[in-house]
């Protein structure tokens, strides 16, 4: 009897030692369950950014590839124990113009612009531009200027961004007080 419960001790350890030995790799196999679509994705690259397959591992993992600003979409559905991840890369930037800008040059914005030529395109750093370029129209004194952007497909498979000003007119002081 005595050496039946040296079996299980045994048996216990050896359960102990592989549970060491594979719990650090658990999370490359959890990668495994992740499947990669979109358009020119290299898969193994977008699944390095995913640690897992939790909510939260997925979460980060899609916080992660948008930081990247190579994709223009990034996002996951789960399909029974597997996580989809579908991007979209960003065409990639001819050149960046701004037109209807008569009372702040051009080559005054350009540099302080997030969108640059011979870059992926995202749409997240083209709205933030959009929304930066209203700043410094406002700091000189035109509030109402209104700004957009727009995208011109070229043969080449490449994009022109061009963000188009409505400047208007000068904002008034009323009084000061």
């Amino acid at each position: 009897m005595h050496s039946f419960s040296g079996i299980w001790k045994s048996t216990y350890l050896l359960v102990a030692a592989l549970f060491l030995v594979v719990a650090p790799i658990a999370p490359a196999f959890a990668a495994a369950d992740i499947v990669v679509s979109g358009d020119r994705a290299d898969a193994e690259t977008i699944k390095s950014f995913f640690a897992g397959t939790s909510q939260a591992e997925v979460d980060k993992g899609l916080e992660a590839l948008r930081a990247t600003g190579r994709y223009s979409t990034v996002s996951a559905s789960r399909q029974g124990n597997r996580v989809v991840i579908k991007v979209t890369e960003g065409g990639s930037i001819n050149r960046v113009a701004i037109e209807g800008n008569s009372k702040i040059p051009s080559d005054k914005v350009l540099p302080e612009l997030r969108t640059k030529a011979h870059t992926t395109f995202n749409p997240q750093t083209a709205a933030s531009d959009v929304t930066m370029l209203s700043e410094i129209y406002k700091r000189n004194g035109r509030a109402g200027a209104k700004i957009t952007y727009r995208t011109v497909p070229l043969p080449n498979g490449k994009i022109d961004v061009v963000f188009t000003v409505e400047e208007g007119d000068k904002t008034g002081i009323k009084e000061i007080k």
